[in-house]
């Protein structure tokens, strides 16, 4: 059965910690989790190095293998003779691995967030932008600091909100350029705010 991916846990608080996750965003090997009291934690996923130096020897192995079909080898075993002592081999079971899963690193952990929890996170990655969805409103967060940049006043009552981003030609010079969306729901409506070439296009969000 092929297994294209291997489940391991990352991220679980401690029984004293009374915090609880409400929204993840995973990226490169950064997770961003946010939590019930308004914080945000940053963690760095560390590989598994003992994994990649074992499949880094064993390549090696077989590539310093080698066999000449040239060369043919008779070896000639006589048989021992007979004894009436009876010889046992023991067998010794190989150690077991004492390898651990690496765990994840807290790189950092923003405190006051947000005021209330953090429903949702996303990323508009071309113009370094944290989204947030947090107390009905969704804020926009330097990527670098997690400063807040801007809090979207006019998605009061927002419940969730999606982002796109993708390669569309300018109508003008005819120029590929990166265009990224950010779709927020707010009750009966859709709000979408448009960054071009990382800078947003027009003030307010448009129905």
């Amino acid at each position: 059965m092929l297994s294209a991916f291997t489940a391991r846990p990352l991220v679980e608080l401690k029984p004293r910690d009374k915090s609880r996750i409400e929204s993840v965003l995973a990226y490169g090997d950064r997770v961003l989790v946010g939590l019930n009291n308004g914080n945000l934690r940053i963690y760095r996923v560390n590989e598994d190095e003992d994994a990649t130096i074992s499949n880094t020897s064993t390549n090696n192995t077989n590539n310093n293998t080698t066999t000449n079909p040239d060369t043919t080898t008779t070896t000639t075993t006589n048989p021992p003779p007979p004894n009436d002592t009876t010889t046992t081999t023991a067998t010794t079971d190989p150690p077991p691995s004492t390898s651990t899963t690496p765990k994840p690193s807290l790189l950092r952990e923003i405190e006051k967030f947000s005021r209330y929890k953090i429903d949702q996170l996303s990323l508009i990655k071309e113009a370094k932008l944290l989204v947030s969805l947090s107390g009905s409103y969704v804020s926009i967060h330097d990527l670098t600091t997690y400063k807040l940049v801007e809090q979207l006043t006019r998605t009061k009552g927002a419940s969730l909100f999606a982002v796109t981003s993708n390669i569309e030609n300018d109508a003008e010079t005819g120029m590929p350029t990166i265009v990224s969306r950010l779709a927020v729901a707010v009750k009966r409506k859709i709000l979408v705010w448009v960054w071009r070439d990382m800078e947003v296009v027009g003030d307010e969000g448009r129905e």
